[in-house]
């Protein structure tokens, strides 16, 4: 039996993949600068869980009420109380549950409460200013603390990042005029933006209009409209001109000094599809102004692959390629690059059309086949099955289904994004994990004895164990045109195959004549199963499968005939 063996896998299984116990140094103010800044990983090895601060865990109460009426425990609309103390309380049990990576929402000093009096910036995509953390969330050693002890542990740290537009200082109170953008003018009578440039904010001052830090002007309609969506306003939220220099070198500087400061490993960028192309390359590859672009700033850090990640949501309409094109663009060209990876949305439609609303399987692979036409490389894409902008799977669909899904992105190319609280079953969009906190009156959620997070739990390691997941080629072998039901695919990596088997019906299917040359009996053996454990009826000398597939299950074969350890968390493959 051959075998491969990487002394980087077996000191990261030492120091991270031990579930349940406290590895890696203490944390104090004498050592945490030491482990601010690691290199880069190879992301497609990597395993992220992505939190909504406020609603994760609450793990300093002094902070939660600054007095401005915008914190209500309980309530969805008001601040809860979470904050980055207490992720870096909990790091233990994410730790525990395998991921390697945290996605946490902006965590920048936010518009606490919009001038109508309808919502707060608990989500924090409401900035007020860039270069300091929210009180809410604690402060700037709070968010070291936070990154140190991740990367002492061998985890990564990804920052959400707004660069499109601040919070909702002010509006139009009257019909829009573009040749006087001063008329009918007003600034909202809440606390106004103190940080340069973003404090020249009011249409009226002949310095603000031709400073043009903003895009004066109303909110969009049209969202086929390219200038409305690049330079009008989103809900109200005022809009920044991110063709303007000034701007492009202040953002620089702004969230470069989260990676100098704080040592992010890799941004997720909100709405960038309402932020022209140029601005991606200059802001990322380009020093345009006193400030290096943040690809530039990071490699200057040995941060060799920053990860820059853009919610570029496009929803393709079913066997269509031009949203998947239309994603694409993101990543821009070899002459011009933009960002390096996107949240695979294009994806995420299909396994809701899929696993959700019982569609033909065959939808799903179309878009497979369409991702791997456009994306050079699908293995760094972030596929998730929940987010923060849309109900959970759970509450649109049932335990199996949302097993299924999960099964899935944990066996294809890609960065697998958990999004918390998956793990325990939650079914509030932004739930919080801990009690008292809006959707969770009674209880805490940080079981790990539960059936579910041991689910999960076992997900992630079936990944993390068998490289064939995280590296190998996806094919597709059988799906159905015509309705739910099977969705056979294999897995290759050098000499190494899995095969996986999904039924999405509610009838059990029969697997017949099921052609796949590399499957021998002897060297597969079954790894997981969904639902009830499927057996395998024959298998004829020229590999034909046959076999039955009950109603809602899943089952995964791995060749056992090699080993699957290759694994190095901090590896230098490129993102491109």
């Amino acid at each position: 039996m051959k075998k491969y063996f990487h002394l980087s896998f077996f000191l990261l299984t030492i120091i991270s993949f031990s579930c349940g116990s406290d590895k890696g140094p203490g944390i104090n103010k004498d050592n945490l600068q030491k482990y601010l800044h690691v290199p880069s990983p190879s992301w497609q090895d990597q395993i992220l869980y992505f939190i909504v601060t406020d609603r994760f865990m609450d793990g300093d109460s002094t902070n939660n009420d600054q007095g401005a009426g915008e914190y209500k425990k309980g309530d969805g609309a008001y601040w809860n109380g979470g904050d980055l103390k207490g992720i870096t309380q909990k790091i233990n049990y994410i730790q525990e549950l395998g991921v390697t990576g945290v996605w946490i929402t902006p965590p920048v000093a936010n518009q606490w409460r919009n001038p109508q009096h309808t919502g707060t910036g608990n989500h924090g995509y409401w900035a007020s200013r860039l270069d300091q953390v929210d009180k809410h969330l604690g402060d700037l050693g709070d968010y070291k603390m936070l990154s140190a002890t991740l990367h002492s542990k061998g985890m990564y740290l990804i920052q959400d990042v707004v660069v499109n537009h601040f919070g909702d200082f002010y509006t139009y109170d009257g019909p829009y005029d573009p040749e006087d953008v001063s008329k009918n003018f007003k600034l909202h009578d809440v606390e106004q933006p103190m940080q340069y440039p973003f404090n020249h904010n009011d249409a009226r001052e002949e310095e603000d209009r031709e400073l043009g830090i903003y895009h004066f002007a109303p909110n969009f309609t049209d969202h086929s409209d390219t200038i409305q969506k690049t330079q009008f306003q989103f809900a109200d939220l005022d809009d920044l001109n991110t063709s303007n220099p000034l701007v492009r070198d202040a953002l620089r500087e702004n969230f470069g000094y989260w990676i100098t400061e704080v040592g992010v490993d890799g941004f997720r960028f909100d709405t960038p599809h309402m932020v022209e192309h140029d601005f991606w390359h200059s802001f990322l590859h380009k020093k345009e102004g006193e400030h290096l672009g943040i690809d530039l700033l990071a490699k200057q850090q040995g941060k060799q692959h920053f990860l820059t990640a853009g919610e570029v949501a496009f929803f393709p309409k079913p066997f269509d390629h031009s949203g998947t094109k239309e994603a694409r663009k993101y990543l821009g060209t070899k002459n011009k690059p933009e960002m390096n990876s996107i949240l695979n949305f294009p994806l995420n439609t299909a396994i809701n059309r899929v696993f959700i609303e019982k569609k033909p399987t065959s939808t799903l692979s179309f878009r497979i086949k369409s991702i791997q036409e456009n994306f050079q490389r699908s293995d760094q894409l972030l596929n998730f099955i929940d987010n923060h902008d849309a109900p959970r799977l759970l509450a649109k669909s049932d335990r199996q289904t949302m097993r299924q899904a999960l099964l899935f992105i944990m066996t294809i190319p890609g960065v697998p994004v958990i999004y918390y609280g998956t793990e325990q079953e939650l079914t509030g969009m932004r739930q919080t994990m801990f009690k008292g906190g809006t959707g969770s009156p009674d209880r805490d959620y940080f079981d790990t004895e539960s059936d579910y997070f041991k689910f999960v739990q076992s997900l992630v390691k079936l990944r993390k164990t068998n490289e064939v997941f995280r590296r190998g080629q996806l094919k597709v072998v059988r799906d159905n045109s015509y309705g739910p039901g099977l969705f056979v695919y294999e897995m290759r990596l050098d000499d190494v195959s899995a095969l996986i088997l999904i039924n999405t019906s509610e009838k059990l299917q029969l697997v017949d004549g099921l052609s796949v040359p590399t499957f021998n009996p002897g060297n597969y053996v079954s790894k997981y199963s969904i639902g009830a454990q499927n057996e395998i009826l024959t298998v004829s000398h020229d590999r034909i499968i046959d076999m039955i597939l009950e109603a809602k299950s899943a089952q995964v074969y791995v060749n056992t005939d090699h080993s699957q350890t290759k694994f190095d968390l901090h590896g230098t493959i490129e993102i491109k």
